[in-house]
């Protein structure tokens, strides 16, 4: 996909043949024909599109870190899926959607687990022994913290999106964009209070962590700390069974049933507060 001014290139394989595309832990598709091919194709164009209009300033950061789609089944739900693993790195896998806003908010979403996975090889953000887990509100099972980590970093990424999408619509479409914003603000909010007094945070962890703090503050959402995390606190769980993970087989999967997006700490991000009133928990 060729840039247009300053924006930058888009490269992205289909990958849809790979045995090892099971990676993302959710039924794949099988091999697209060149209608679904072409289907594919205008998606992505158009979800581009939305990313460069939105976030600009994360564009060049998702061109450079997604470089394959996976193709998933739809669920019989009917609602999206997306995912991207820690052993696939540079792919996103993601059920089809002719919404551009829908898979732009995927690439965003997903864009940041990949970079948080790059980071996390380079350095350990929380003690690879800790056996705790924490809830949170994106997901129904209680967590590691890693995985906190990783996912309230992912959520925080599509802060900015939505509150600059709101921007652009009126009346009903943005109160549904100011809905959305609120509802993964208040979800971030909850999540960085845990982080924040979790004993396992290594000291650059804390520094990644007091980074998302401040970017939440930006978007809207200050984060008020709790003093600290106890271990019987009912959304705070020990778990004495689990295997010490092998660095050299680290392994993690994000995946969203709705379809969203995220990417990485930046400081280009939300400059300005929101002040909303829509109800939180809206998907």
């Amino acid at each position: 996909m060729s840039p247009q001014g300053g924006a930058p290139p888009l490269s992205v394989v289909l990958e849809d043949t790979d045995p090892y595309r099971t990676a993302h832990l959710h039924p794949v598709a099988p091999e697209q024909t060149a209608t679904e091919t072409r289907a594919w194709q205008r998606s992505v164009a158009s979800a581009w599109d939305v990313v460069l209009r939105l976030v600009p300033e994360r564009a060049a950061a998702c061109a450079a870190l997604w470089k394959a789609l996976v193709p998933l089944r739809p669920p019989r739900t009917g609602r999206g899926v997306s995912s991207s693993a820690r052993e696939a790195y540079g792919a996103i896998a993601a059920s089809f959607t002719p919404d551009p806003v829908r898979l732009a908010e995927t690439v965003v979403h997903e864009s940041a687990h990949i970079a948080f996975w790059a980071l996390a090889d380079l350095t350990d953000l929380t003690d690879p022994e800790d056996r705790t887990l924490q809830r949170v509100g994106w997901r129904k099972d209680a967590r590691p913290i890693g995985a906190v980590l990783t996912g309230t970093h992912a959520h925080l990424a599509v802060l900015e999106f939505w509150r600059r999408r709101g921007q652009e619509l009126s009346d009903g479409p943005a109160r549904h964009a100011r809905t959305r914003l609120h509802h993964y603000g208040v979800q971030v909010v909850d999540a960085l209070r845990i982080l924040q007094a979790h004993p396992a945070l290594t000291p650059m962890g804390a520094r990644f962590v007091s980074a998302m703090a401040d970017e939440a503050a930006r978007c809207g959402y200050s984060v008020r700390p709790l003093p600290s995390v106890r271990l019987n606190c009912p959304s705070h769980h020990r778990v004495a069974s689990r295997e010490t993970p092998d660095p050299a087989r680290r392994h993690g999967v994000s995946s969203s049933a709705q379809g969203v997006a995220g990417f990485a700490v930046s400081s280009a991000g939300c400059r300005e507060k929101t002040v909303d009133e829509t109800t939180p928990g809206a998907s």
